[in-house]
């Protein structure tokens, strides 16, 4: 049994063990690869939401407005160029839209190219 190593947080160590950006950027990545997927499903279902009301409305209000925040991070932790239409192109979109933004962000090289994300290897598990 090998022993297990607690590095502390402020030391140099853990901080080249888990650099805080790459660490930052794949966190961010994932929630919105998450919130295009969500985007995906309420699209999917759009017009049985439609004959719901304002409850539409409600629901893509809280998902874009968390996309708007999202986006607005994960640019931030890429270095990359934010735009307030970002999460408008996820929203409408889906998974498609996120890959826009990821191409944009310089996540990954093109749409056919996708970098590993949390979202993409559960969704890879659950076809095997």
């Amino acid at each position: 049994m090998t022993k297990q190593v607690s590095l502390d947080p402020n030391s140099e160590q853990y901080l080249q063990a888990y650099p805080p950006r790459d660490y930052l950027i794949e966190k961010q990545n994932n929630v919105v690869a998450y919130l295009a997927r969500h985007c995906d499903e309420l699209n999917k279902h759009l017009s049985t939401l439609r004959t719901q009301g304002s409850q539409t409305i409600d629901v893509y209000g809280y998902i874009s407005g968390t996309l708007f925040d999202a986006t607005k991070l994960l640019a931030a932790f890429s270095n990359s160029e934010w735009d307030v239409n970002d999460a408008h192109t996820i929203v409408m979109k889906g998974y498609a839209g996120y890959e826009e933004i990821a191409v944009k962000y310089k996540l990954i090289n093109s749409r056919y190219a996708a970098k590993e994300t949390g979202c993409n290897r559960r969704r890879a598990s659950k076809a095997d």
